[in-house]
C-alpha cells in the first residue's frame, strides 16, 4: 500500500547505507527506488495481477539542485604547474589526461595501453574501475555501441606525455621485478595491481589546498 511506500522512503533517507556508514540515502537514489518499485507495479498492473499502482499516491523526494564549481583556465594551469614542480609525476599524467579529455576518474583507473591508439592520437574507453561491495576493485566492460566504443582524439602533446609515462612504467616494472602484477594498466599501483579511486581523489583535494585553488 502506499503507507508502505512511504514507510520504506523515510527509512531509506534516514538510514540506507548499506556500507556502515551512519546516514541515509540521498533523494536521488531513494527517487530511483521508487521509479524502479512503480515500473514493477505498474507492469503488474497490466497483468490484472494488481488493480492499481500504490506508488502513483506517494510522492517520491525531490532531487535537491547542486551547484558545481568548475576551475577557470588559470586555476587549472596553476594547479598542473603545481603538481608538475612538487607533486609526483605519476600524478601530473593522470591529472593532465583528466582535464584534457574529461575522462571519469574510473575510466582512466581502468584504461589499457591497448585503449591507445597512439598512430592516430586517439584513447578508446572500454572499460571503468569500479568499486564493487563485496568484489574490491573489479573492471568492467563498457557495452559496445552501434557506433563502437566511445572514442577520444588526444593532441600531440598527451600523445608525447603518454609515450614518456609508458617509459617510466616499463622501468618500473623491471625494478619491481617476478611480484609485478602485469595487467597492461597505463594507471596502477607500483606492483602493477588496481589503484583505488578514491585514493586518487584525496591527492587531488591535497594538490588544489597545497596550490591555493579553491
Amino acid at each position: 500500500s502506499p503507507v508502505h511506500i512511504k514507510r520504506y522512503q523515510a527509512q531509506k533517507l534516514k538510514s540506507g547505507r548499506l556500507d556502515g556508514k551512519p546516514g541515509g540515502l540521498s533523494n536521488k537514489s531513494v527517487r530511483m527506488h521508487i521509479h524502479t518499485l512503480s515500473q514493477a507495479l505498474k507492469y503488474a498492473v497490466g497483468l490484472q495481477l494488481l488493480k492499481s499502482n500504490p506508488c502513483e499516491h506517494v510522492k517520491a523526494p525531490k532531487v535537491k539542485k547542486t551547484t558545481v564549481n568548475f576551475l577557470e583556465e588559470n586555476e587549472v594551469n596553476i594547479l598542473l604547474k603545481y603538481i608538475k614542480d612538487h607533486g609526483i609525476k605519476w600524478d601530473y599524467v593522470f591529472f593532465t589526461l583528466a582535464i584534457f579529455t574529461g575522462m571519469r576518474r574510473g575510466e582512466l583507473a581502468g584504461l589499457s595501453w591497448d585503449d591507445i591508439d597512439f598512430k592516430n592520437s586517439k584513447i578508446y574507453v572500454r572499460r571503468v574501475l569500479q568499486r564493487i561491495r563485496g568484489q574490491g576493485l573489479v573492471l568492467q566492460p563498457y557495452p559496445k555501441t552501434d557506433h563502437g566504443w566511445r572514442n577520444i582524439d588526444i593532441s600531440q602533446q598527451i600523445v608525447d606525455l603518454l609515450k614518456e609515462h609508458k617509459k617510466d612504467q616499463i622501468k618500473q616494472r623491471l625494478q619491481y621485478g617476478e611480484g609485478y602484477q602485469d595487467n597492461n594498466l597505463v594507471f596502477c599501483n607500483e606492483d602493477g595491481s588496481f589503484v583505488n579511486p578514491g585514493s586518487i581523489t584525496r591527492r587531488f583535494n591535497n594538490y588544489l589546498e597545497r596550490a591555493g585553488v579553491k
